[in-house]
């Protein structure tokens, strides 16, 4: 049985970057709400990563820790966010991503099993899907750009996670076309919504810098020559993406920041 020693050292560390903002539980502000339901979609992908990482045996002690912190951060999340639920479409919206969570944390926290592997990501992908709703939702009541902006840029996060997922997926012996094409997508759209942000007449300066950062991360690393090389690099590339995920949760507490100064 694993030592939950530095899982518990790992959840903290990762609920206190998660929780720049400062607020507690119940008194978040709507940017932050989209922050923080942004972010549940990103925990999906993480989760699914570190379960393939665990069950081939790569990194394992790092996998670990990310799947406990990632688990009890969609939990506190979840939490903070039934109080900012508004309206029978949004309490309704939040209320499934609680069901299909509920089904998806029993599977992934699970021993890993390679077998149960697509099993284990559709559950992810539904609660992803509906996660993607509610945020959705919370972007349309905010109704205005930073909200937008947030939204966009939490869902990059996702995006490093779930490229990172694919890859670890596809490591493990589980070379399906779905799977292939999905990461290709991803790809694809982290690219365009890097350039949309970019393009962004709201940036600040220090929003334009860590952009500019990430965009140099992204070419730097090569993500489409490492996976054209034919030899899987799990750790390589995880590492990386987990890099690319740090930057983007900064600038998307940024940009929910952004919408709360324009009160």
């Amino acid at each position: 049985m694993r030592k939950i020693g530095t899982g518990l050292v790992a959840v903290v560390l990762f609920c206190l970057l998660a929780t720049t903002s400062g607020h507690a539980a119940g008194a978040i502000s709507l940017e932050e709400a989209i922050n923080q339901a942004g972010r549940q979609r990103m925990l999906t992908q993480r989760m699914v990563k570190a379960y393939a990482l665990i069950g081939q045996r790569v990194s394992v002690g790092r996998a670990y820790d990310q799947l406990d912190a990632s688990v009890a951060l969609f939990d506190k999340q979840l939490g903070a966010l039934k109080s900012v639920a508004d309206g029978a479409e949004e309490k309704a919206s939040l209320k499934k991503v609680e069901r299909l969570w509920r089904r998806f944390k029993k599977a992934v926290t699970a021993k890993p099993d390679r077998k149960k592997a697509p099993g284990v990501d559709k559950l992810a992908e539904a609660t992803l899907k509906e996660a993607d709703r509610f945020v959705g939702l919370l972007e349309k009541r905010s109704g205005k750009a930073a909200g937008h902006l947030t939204n966009l840029a939490g869902r990059q996060r996702m995006l490093s996670q779930r490229m990172a997922k694919f890859y670890v997926l596809r490591s493990w012996g589980l070379d399906l076309p779905a799977y292939r094409e999905g990461f290709d997508t991803a790809v694809d759209d982290f690219e365009n919504a890097l350039r949309g942000l970019k393009n962004s007449e709201e940036n600040t300066d220090a929003i334009t810098r860590g952009l500019d950062d990430v965009t140099r991360q992204w070419h730097l690393f090569g993500l489409s020559k490492v996976v054209g090389s034919g030899r899987f690099v799990p750790s390589l590339v995880t590492r990386s993406m987990d890099k690319i995920l740090d930057r983007m949760n900064t600038l998307t507490a940024e940009y929910a920041n952004l919408g709360k100064n324009k009160r």
